[in-house]
């Protein structure tokens, strides 16, 4: 199963919809032929991910729930 993680340059907090900035929602939709439903993760630099479900699509214009935080282990291991 492939990941699409997408940077979101705004404030992101779970258990809130977020609108995608319209090149993303063009590459959703366009690129990607992703529909309501399908699942992707944002981020905004804070070392926190926000997976989230596609609740929306009108045009260019996207929805995404996000379910929760999950931070980010930018260690290497070992």
């Amino acid at each position: 199963m492939r990941l699409n993680r997408f940077f979101i340059d705004a404030p992101l907090a779970p258990n809130t919809t977020i609108s995608l900035p319209e090149a993303t929602a063009h590459h959703v939709v366009n690129v990607l032929r992703m529909k309501v439903g399908d699942t992707l993760t944002l981020f905004n630099g804070t070392k926190t991910d926000y997976p989230g479900t596609i609740s929306t699509i009108k045009r260019y214009h996207i929805g995404v729930e996000m379910h929760k935080a999950l931070p980010i282990n930018t260690h290497s291991p070992g």
